[in-house]
């Protein structure tokens, strides 16, 4: 109840200053009339205008460069495709299927991983351990990070699948 009317004694004093400052802007701001050009009716041409067709108007755009900072063409012109024929496609680095066997705690754990590149079967890692790309960050209950490869692999014990019956 207490904090409800601490609340009503500043929020009031605060909405009546908000307000008075609104109205004073509102005094002292020079209001100008808006200002309308006036508007020829459809069909007709306002006097002095210029018609232009929407090619000379592209034309007009591309030549002065408009949305260039310093309204210069660019030094090197755009090329869809380069001179050597098509860019070369980036070569995807396929990311391995990593899997946590399992974990053998004590002063210093070791984990039991499958799907290492380069190792055939599971292998044996400590914390802070590099395998190739990977780096083995930390060892905890039931979980292994390995990071590399632009991932960040957490790693779960696998539980074996218990089917009913």
């Amino acid at each position: 109840m207490k904090a409800l009317q601490v609340m009503e004694m500043t929020l009031w004093p605060a909405t009546i200053m908000g307000v008075g400052a609104l109205a004073v802007a509102l005094t002292r701001a020079p209001v100008a009339a808006p200002v309308f050009a006036p508007v020829a009716p459809i069909g007709a041409e306002a006097p002095g205008a210029v018609v232009r067709s929407p090619d000379s108007l592209a034309a007009a755009v591309v030549a002065r460069d408009l949305f260039r900072l310093d309204r210069q063409p660019a030094p090197r012109p755009f090329q869809p495709d380069p001179p050597g024929g098509a860019l070369p496609p980036e070569a995807e680095v396929a990311r391995p299927t990593l899997a946590l066997v399992g974990i053998v705690g004590g002063t210093e754990p070791t984990a039991i991983i499958e799907g290492v590149p380069g190792a055939e079967g599971p292998r044996v890692v400590r914390a802070g351990e590099r395998i190739g790309a990977l780096h083995v960050r930390r060892i905890r209950e039931g979980t292994v990070e390995i990071s590399g490869m632009d991932t960040l692999w957490v790693l779960h014990v696998r539980e074996p699948w218990h089917g009913r019956r």
